[in-house]
């Protein structure tokens, strides 16, 4: 729910400022006009070195929290330290990087010792030098035999040169010598000790994170205070202090009838229209899931619905229809079980609230994977007693009798392909012998094709609820969105009967093909008419032209519902694809080999179907849905408040 806030003025004696905000951030009620966004931020940067060094600790294994020396240990310079080590840290490592790169350089030519080259130059005046050269290019070399081989390292020969002067061959690349061998290994072994002493330092300092996080809480809450009370503004030679703040009004009630008691003037005043009003967002349950959803795209403005609930149901529908195995709902169930086990004592709401998705989403993806009838890509019978279970495989039996008493196009064109067909006497016979091979394998092919056509126009339908529940949503801003809502509907009349299909509408006897092309297409022409004359009556020439973009926004975004239907069938597809790829080479190479590729390739769908879920998931709600309903652009409600220290 989003609550409506104004804003208010507070008017106290100066003596009694301090305490005034500190009582504010007690109740954690109002945001300050001085405060705001940026205070908070710029509070949270006083603590800058005490969470950088939170970070840093929380990278280090686990270690019991201590307690004892908290009270020995300043968090401000235990902090410093540890980001300062960190910092050389990084540091060490980067440098122990390039010496490892000098010595993987240098290797090829030896372990000798760079003074003595340089006491031999000295001596008898000559310039020693290393080249390398490319085994392929060596053949080019007219004088290759002025200088010393020495080795070869891959495709490269390494050579030295003794000349009374310094050379520079064609073919070959210097290889400048700085530090030798044994001297680049000497700096290694020690930059390593002082880096795992700096390692350790870290290691052990882990067990000061919960005080470091309680030193961060204290400095965040004093700077929140401080930026709070400088905002005020001194009234009547400094007697008196003002301040400005957004306060939910629902709360302003009570708040003002306490703080007079305590002589702390409150009145409201107008609010200025270049005002950004913040958002108050008040979930709670699955709305509060909803709006962490919300948050990932945008924040709601004022003037918005809060869309945290829709969102939320909206998300678990399409994430379990992108799935669309109840096999893998169940290993997220499990998954999911666990970490409410692991994480059942946290205390932070998120991590809380996560799990719980995570719990529903599995629920949602079983219950939707046996509606659907699929169980980690297994192909099942039409008559087994899972697809019995299996809405798709009831509505498929459902269509199959239409067209067998029909004998409809439908009708000829299967019993064309498979002329077994002629012998079914009902619809789950019907179902039962549309076998065909395909790809070297028998296949229910007649189930498996009323299935999909039955999955993508239930894809369809919810596209279609989906924006009429936005469009609904936005009434009040457009009421031209009642023709839209009459006109999509009519569509979904209209059309299957001019593409030659068959919409579940005809087989559950809803409505004739007949009576749904003319009833179609009579919602449609009355739907484009409302919305035209409702729009033209509110926005006037805008209105006209608005109506003309919406068929087309309509249209384009009713079709994208259709990434459901392809999506989950590429899931079922590539499910079935491991598995008979795993049983072939079960055959050929053992149940091992086969087992670990069936293993190996779920692994692989699972991961891309969360990819996909999540991805797809959120895009239908954050660009169709917001698209019709949805203003956005908001910023969060951020009251002036008192973090409080877990325990």
């Amino acid at each position: 729910m989003i609550r409506k806030l104004k804003k208010y003025l507070f008017v106290g004696l100066q003596q009694d400022r301090a305490v005034f905000f500190k009582n504010m951030q007690k109740r954690g009620l109002v945001e300050f006009l001085s405060q705001g966004t940026q205070q908070m931020i710029k509070g949270a940067g006083s603590t800058g070195n005490l969470i950088d060094a939170i970070k840093i600790l929380r990278t280090m294994p686990y270690k019991e929290q201590l307690k004892s020396k908290s009270q020995l240990v300043n968090a401000s310079t235990l902090a410093d330290s540890i980001v300062s080590t960190q910092e050389m840290k990084d540091s060490l490592e980067e440098e122990i990087k390039f010496i490892d790169a000098e010595i993987h350089r240098i290797g090829p030519l030896g372990n000798f010792s760079l003074s003595q080259i340089k006491e031999i130059e000295k001596q008898s005046k000559r310039v020693i030098q290393f080249f390398c050269i490319k085994k392929d290019k060596l053949h080019q070399m007219e004088s290759i035999g002025d200088y010393i081989y020495i080795s070869s390292f891959f495709d490269l020969d390494f050579f030295m040169s003794i000349a009374k002067e310094k050379k520079s061959p064609e073919y070959m690349l210097e290889v400048r010598v700085q530090e030798d061998l044994k001297t680049l290994k000497n700096k290694k072994e020690q930059k390593i000790h002082l880096l795992k002493e700096k390692q350790h330092f870290l290691y052990e300092s882990a067990e000061m994170i919960s005080f470091l996080q309680d030193a961060a809480i204290d400095s965040f809450n004093n700077s929140a205070h401080d930026s709070a009370q400088k905002g005020a503004q001194d009234r009547l030679e400094n007697l008196l202090f003002s301040v400005e703040g957004w306060m939910p009004e629902y709360k302003a009630r009570q708040a003002i009838k306490e703080f007079e008691k305590q002589g702390i003037i409150i009145e409201e005043v107008p609010i200025k229209k270049d005002d950004r009003v913040p958002t108050h967002m008040t979930n709670k349950g699955l709305a509060h899931i909803g709006e962490d959803l919300v948050h990932i795209y945008d924040t709601p403005s004022p003037s918005d619905k809060d869309p945290s609930t829709f969102v939320f149901f909206a998300f678990i529908v399409f994430y379990a229809m992108i799935i669309s195995d109840a096999g893998y709902g169940a290993l997220y169930a499990l998954l999911a079980f666990f970490l409410g086990w692991k994480f059942k004592n946290s205390k932070m709401g998120s991590v809380k609230r996560f799990v719980k998705l995570f719990k529903i989403i599995a629920v949602s993806t079983i219950v939707w994977g046996v509606l659907a009838g699929s169980y980690f890509g297994i192909d099942l019978h039409p008559s087994s007693p899972l697809s019995k279970i299996s809405v798709l495989t009831t509505l498929a039996r459902k269509k199959a009798e239409y067209h067998l008493e029909k004998q409809d196009e439908t009708y000829k064109e299967w019993v064309k392909k498979i002329p077994a067909l002629k012998k079914a006497k009902n619809g789950q016979e019907f179902l039962d012998m549309g076998i065909a091979e395909k790809d070297g394998k028998m296949e229910y092919q007649v189930f498996g094709d009323f299935k999909d056509g039955i999955f993508l126009e239930i894809a369809l339908m919810v596209g279609i609820l989906h924006i009429s529940i936005a469009l609904f949503y936005s009434l009040r801003q457009n009421f031209a969105n009642i023709g839209w809502v009459l006109a999509m509907v009519g569509g979904y009349l209209y059309f299957p009967d001019m593409l030659n299909a068959s919409s579940m509408v005809y087989f559950l006897n809803i409505i004739t093909p007949q009576a749904a092309l003319f009833v179609g297409r009579d919602l449609m022409i009355a739907g484009f008419s409302i919305a035209i004359i409702l729009g033209v009556i509110q926005h006037r020439l805008k209105g006209l032209l608005g109506c003309i973009v919406k068929v087309i926004e309509l249209f384009a975004d009713v079709l994208s519902y259709l990434r459901l239907y392809a999506l989950g069938l590429a899931g079922m597809i590539l499910a079935s694809t491991f598995n008979n790829m795993g049983l072939n080479l079960m055959e050929s190479f053992g149940f091992v080999v086969g087992a670990v590729v069936i293993v190996l390739g779920h692994g692989i769908n699972i991961i891309v179907g969360v990819m996909g879920g999540t991805i797809h998931g959120l895009r239908l709600n954050f660009i169709e849905w917001y698209h019709h309903c949805f203003e956005g652009g908001g910023k969060l409600f951020q009251p002036l408040r008192l973090l409080t220290k877990r325990r």
